[in-house]
């Protein structure tokens, strides 16, 4: 099945493409292969970038496709059978707050038409790891069996730490975290 993915679509919602967001993106582009990013500002030099908003449905060959929209207001839990017969996914890009906003249902869900609204749980995940986790239900690993941190500290020595309250995906016993985060931590505590 993951050689034909469907379009991951990544809703850009911040207006500064911050280090720590790029970060984000990069893995994103690591984990899903047919990936768009949209609403971005024109300074990110990629190839698959679209200027203007999906969630608007600017552009008209993607006006009458089918998207599962990941919204973590949603009242259903995305699962693998959500797949069939949806043209693409849409993530909002959306840097987290400890508690969920309703952005993603404001600037997305309640502008895409064809659509079904899914949600990864009720833990706040980063952009990549929702991502992540979507790919883990489109192979077929039920969101149930999908363990997630609740928060991560990241000790830094001398009683000084950094607690991320975000779901991070524990795969073997081993944290998943966005490459690169940890280091740009470190660098600008």
């Amino acid at each position: 099945m993951e050689e034909n993915m469907p379009l991951m679509v990544i809703e850009n919602n911040e207006e500064e493409l911050s280090e720590w967001l790029l970060l984000e993106y990069k893995h994103c582009l690591d984990i899903w292969g047919n990936i768009l990013f949209s609403n971005i500002p024109i300074s990110w030099k990629q190839n698959n970038v679209f200027i203007n908003s999906i969630a608007n449905h600017i552009y008209d060959e993607y006006r009458d496709k089918t998207f599962i929209v990941l919204d973590p207001l949603a009242e259903e839990e995305l699962s693998t059978h959500d797949f069939y017969g949806v043209d693409g996914i849409i993530v909002g890009g959306i840097l987290g707050n400890e508690k969920f906003t309703g952005k993603t249902k404001k600037y997305i869900s309640d502008n895409v038409k064809n659509k079904k609204v899914r949600n990864l749980g009720k833990i706040q995940l980063p952009i990549d790891i929702s991502v992540f986790v979507a790919k883990m239900i489109y192979l077929g690993v039920p969101l149930k069996s999908i363990e997630l941190t609740k928060e991560v500290e990241l000790e830094w020595g001398e009683g000084e730490s950094t607690i991320l309250p975000y779901g991070y995906p524990i795969i073997d016993g081993k944290i998943i975290i966005t490459p690169g985060l940890i280091e740009y931590l470190k660098k600008n505590r």
